[in-house]
């Protein structure tokens, strides 16, 4: 006996509840996707959800607001091709971050080859779209201050937008447009979206009235409150180079000293001309002459300095609720955690690896390849670290974790490359970097660069907040309406103390 179509239908949904699958018709398959994915990513229950959930509302795709660009040949720019002229920016895919480009380590290229890739060229407003990688799917808009530049093949370009730029980075940084710009991966070592993929996310197209109110927070206030963040930071550099007197300090061009073999070789076991360098050796020495005087590292800390390792297991995403796995790549410029770059492990894992586990207000520094990066773990997540990150537990009866951290990053990391071995994958052992040279810094210095650095932080929180409201309330749009949206995110804002002008 057969079972009526309605009935076959539905019993098919019961068997389909609760399994992560979904039933697809075939002519959605045949006609509705014009390379034919048959995958079962492509297809997540999620990715279907949510692109009902905007597809419900008046929308278009990506490809028909925007103009797309693929970035230049992989091979086109190089390393070789940096330049110190801070004119010309080369925007990579590590620089494209949530909503704005990172400009902590920018790199610069010639006017020639600038000007050889007029196609490549950036304008402000413009957007980009990481391509490539694992992480691939970050979106940030051009500003005015990141041009004139181009941009790598890790990302594609979206250039004359027929929405407003502010709502489209909000909305393609949203779980609704991130999910879907992730919908359409290829590839497993070095997964990746295409042009043709990225052309066919579908876009919600609000009024101009809510996407001009995306605009005021994204744009306004978000950029407001980290400006004046940066501006805090470099206030509490600045007292610290002035408090050791190396505010004005400019090493030196010298390339050549001459040093005896006892001054040498027997006290350092060093004979490579690197490791000699007269612009280390004043720069130590400006550091050894500060009045308080100065101690090696590990007389300002309470445990020994130890790096970790790389256990098995670990789970490369962020997940509440469990310890976490501490990479480089979780610093950021500002001395902290990304906390969504963590990776996670299990509890057996934290157990077997206690020795490497790492406290709230433990400094972690980088110890290979780009030597000194370093960032002041405040997640409350037990955590350990790999094998490329050393931590530092401060006695903070002597100094404050943050203030040994702005240290590291603005002098010590110098002082630390100095020790560094290898060439292909420059590293400092932990009895190296034991010798690193620390001044005994008065409390009440300590106390005024902390207050900056704390503000600062505050600053760069309040402003992450605004862009989690403007995703938010995109997000509150598409799955509800854009009057309860904009009622939503005026309530937010209003806790906050901010006024949209």
């Amino acid at each position: 006996m057969s079972l009526p179509h309605s009935k076959m239908l539905s019993v098919s949904q019961q068997l389909m509840d609760g399994l992560e699958a979904a039933a697809v018709s075939f002519h959605r398959v045949c006609y509705d996707n014009e390379e034919f994915r048959i995958d079962s990513e492509y297809y997540h229950p999620l990715h279907l959800v949510y692109e009902s959930l905007v597809t419900a509302n008046k929308h278009d795709r990506l490809g028909k607001l925007c103009n797309l660009i693929a970035g230049p040949f992989g091979s086109t720019v190089t390393t070789d091709n940096y330049v110190e002229d801070e004119e010309f920016r080369y925007i990579r895919g590590k620089d494209v971050q949530d909503f704005f480009l990172d400009d902590s380590d920018p790199v610069y290229v010639g006017r020639d080859l600038f000007d050889s890739l007029s196609q490549f060229h950036l304008k402000p407003l413009d957007i980009l779209v990481t391509v490539v990688g694992m992480n691939f799917g970050k979106t940030a808009l051009v500003l005015p201050k990141d041009c004139p530049a181009i941009f790598s093949c890790k990302s594609t370009l979206l250039k004359n937008s027929r929405v407003n730029p502010y709502f489209l980075v909000t909305y393609l940084s949203c779980k609704h447009g991130y999910r879907l710009i992730r919908r359409g991966r290829r590839g497993a070592a070095q997964p990746g979206i295409n042009l043709f993929d990225l052309k066919t996310v579908p876009v919600p197209i609000f009024s101009k009235t809510f996407q001009d109110h995306v605009e005021l927070i994204v744009n306004d206030c978000c950029q407001s409150l980290k400006e004046k963040s940066k501006e805090l930071y470099q206030q509490a550099e600045d007292l610290l180079l002035s408090e050791l007197g190396l505010q004005d300090w400019q090493p030196t061009e010298e390339t050549v000293a001459v040093k005896s073999f006892a001054e040498s070789f027997l006290s350092s076991g060093r004979l490579d001309a690197e490791y000699y360098q007269p612009k280390f050796d004043e720069l130590e020495k400006q550091v050894k002459s500060y009045s308080r005087g100065w101690v090696n590292i590990r007389n300002v800390l309470n445990q020994d300095i130890k790096n970790g390792t790389t256990p098995e297991g670990v789970i490369q995403e962020s997940i509440s609720n469990k310890p976490k796995f501490i990479r480089i790549e979780a610093f950021n410029q500002s001395l902290e955690i990304d906390k969504e770059s963590l990776y996670s492990i299990e509890e057996a894992t934290l157990k077997k690896y206690k020795s490497i586990s790492v406290s709230r207000d433990d400094v972690l520094v980088s110890i290979t390849g780009t030597i000194g990066n370093v960032a002041v773990y405040s997640v409350d997540d037990p955590a350990i670290i790999n094998q490329n990150v050393v931590k530092l537990t401060c006695n903070k009866n002597i100094i404050y974790p943050c203030v040994l951290a702005l240290y590291i990053k603005s002098i010590g990391r110098s002082l630390l490359i100095r020790q560094q071995t290898g060439n292909v994958q420059p590293y400092v052992n932990v009895p190296n970097f034991q010798n690193l040279i620390v001044p005994l810094l008065v409390k009440e210095v300590q106390d005024t660069v902390l207050s900056c650095l704390e503000k600062a932080s505050d600053r760069r929180a309040k402003s992450k907040q605004l862009l989690e409201i403007a995703k938010t309330g995109v997000e509150r749009a598409i799955e509800e309406d854009e009057e309860r949206a904009t009622v939503w995110i005026n309530e937010q804002l209003e806790d906050l103390g901010m006024e949209l002008t």
